[in-house]
């Protein structure tokens, strides 16, 4: 249900159902490439153990700015009638990313969490799948943070510009 809201953000027009092909490169494809990319030059994390502040603070923060672009949604947007339904869904696309980087987060800190208590040094294959899902995890979670921001800044110059 989460993905399936994550996914919509793709979609530049739910009439067309025209794929932003760049958005699923920058926040999917290019973190698995870079991540195969890395692991095979033998790159090896510390299990993610460092990353756990930074991904639960700006997690705790999307799922408050979830909250209020859900009260946005529902009352301030309805009554103006400036607003366009691209604004309206613009609206949902940033709430469904902030809940994205909220359940992705949580569940990267749960990852990062439960593998600081096994110890993979000496179990390669092991040990390079853990390195893979924490490199992987991090840059998807930087990538769609970048875009949530990059879609606030859009929004709020749309909509603050209007008259």
């Amino acid at each position: 249900m989460i993905f399936d809201a994550y996914k919509r953000t793709f979609v530049h027009d739910k009439d067309e159902l025209r794929i932003d092909w760049s958005s699923v490169a920058c926040q999917i494809a290019a973190p698995l490439v870079a991540s195969f990319v890395l692991i095979a030059l033998g790159i090896q994390t510390d299990q993610g153990g460092s990353f756990i502040s930074v991904v639960s603070i700006v997690s705790g923060w999307m799922c408050a700015t979830a909250v209020f672009l859900f009260e946005l949604r529902r009352s301030s947007m309805r009554d103006d009638k400036r607003l366009t339904g691209r604004d309206r869904e613009a609206v949902s696309e940033l709430f469904y990313l902030a809940v994205w980087l909220s359940a992705f987060g949580f569940l990267l800190s749960i990852f990062y969490t439960l593998v600081s208590l096994v110890d993979f040094s000496g179990i390669g294959l092991a040990e390079a799948a853990v390195s893979f899902v924490t490199v992987f995890g991090i840059l998807h979670f930087a990538a769609v943070f970048i875009d949530f921001l990059k879609r606030l800044l859009g929004l709020f110059r749309r909509i603050s510009e209007r008259r």
